[in-house]
């Protein structure tokens, strides 16, 4: 006869105390788990509700920022003395200025101080082979091959004649990644990447002298802010030496001043006609931070002595 065997009773409760306790620390586990889920949930939703009351207040800083340049540019107009130069308010950089419990930084750029490629072709598609010259010389200057002026021009021309140098629709359809030219004035400078011949090593050397501002007449660079490069682009016999000379009597307040520095033949002459003194376009960049959020407000106006006129306004998303 087999003898059967049980288990003692202190041997099923100490297991039935042991299965108690490791439940016991799957349940704490779980709690702690959801606590600490609850905690950085939370933590979230503080940090994205500060985020957002500090990105709020950034804008409004922007706002007081975009406020203060455009006083400052009416104030300009009211105290004008017949030009626009870089030692004026508006004109001068400055750091970031602590408002609130935040801070402003202003910039204020004149659109005149470019050349404007929009200029290459007027309303109706007329071509303008003066312009188109200002531009080869800007190109030559940047050591940029000139027959981008000629692609250039067909991009924003409404024909689908091709310059010399440049290209028509035909042929950015037959890319691999096909696509058509504007046939129109170009909107934003990150455009001329699509323009035949143009790399990104030119664009970067190329578009800070650049503006898409449509021009208003002949006369649009100004003497006063424009760098040496488009200086130079002005006329065919505007040596280095003449563009030193410019810069080095600004503020030029007259059109006399010009002949006096450039002679009065036919150089002097042709500068008067595409170049003034003043400007009227300008841009506008008011950014405000509070706790390192930022945000920028970025206009762009026409200025007039009877009333600005807004041509543009990006605010942050």
């Amino acid at each position: 006869m087999v003898q059967q065997y049980s288990r003692p009773p202190f041997c099923a409760a100490r297991s039935e105390r042991g299965a108690a306790l490791v439940l016991a620390l799957l349940v704490l586990a779980l709690l702690m788990t959801l606590v600490l889920e609850f905690d950085r949930s939370v933590r979230l939703e503080l940090r994205a509700a500060g985020n957002y009351r500090d990105g709020t207040a950034a804008f409004y800083l922007a706002r007081i920022g975009l406020a203060t340049g455009q006083a400052l540019l009416e104030e300009d107009l009211l105290t004008a003395t017949g030009s626009d130069d870089l030692e004026e308010p508006w004109a001068l950089e400055g750091g970031s200025v602590p408002v609130g419990g935040g801070s402003v930084r202003l910039s204020i750029v004149d659109e005149e101080r470019f050349f404007p490629v929009n200029a290459l072709v007027v309303a109706g598609g007329v071509k303008q082979p003066e312009r188109a010259e200002q531009f080869r010389r800007l190109l030559d200057a940047l050591e940029i091959d000139e027959q981008i002026a000629d692609a250039l021009v067909d991009w924003i021309d409404e024909d689908d004649e091709a310059q010399p140098g440049g290209a028509e629709s035909d042929y950015y359809e037959s890319l691999p990644a096909p696509y058509r030219a504007r046939n129109g004035p170009i909107e934003s400078l990150d455009e001329l990447l699509f323009v035949k011949g143009m790399t990104a090593e030119h664009y970067r050397r190329l578009a800070p002298h650049l503006t898409t501002v449509l021009p208003v007449g002949d006369k649009f660079t100004n003497l006063n802010t424009a760098d040496p490069v488009v200086l130079e682009a002005l006329h065919d016999d505007m040596t280095p030496d003449l563009v030193e000379r410019l810069i080095a009597e600004r503020p030029i307040e007259s059109l006399t001043e010009i002949s006096t520095i450039l002679g009065s033949g036919p150089l002097s002459l042709e500068v008067r006609r595409y170049a003034g003194l003043t400007s009227s376009i300008f841009t506008i960049d008011a950014e405000g931070t509070v706790n390192e959020i930022s945000k920028v407000v970025t206009v762009r106006l026409r200025r007039s002595p009877l009333r600005s006129t807004l041509l543009w306004v990006r605010t942050p998303s």
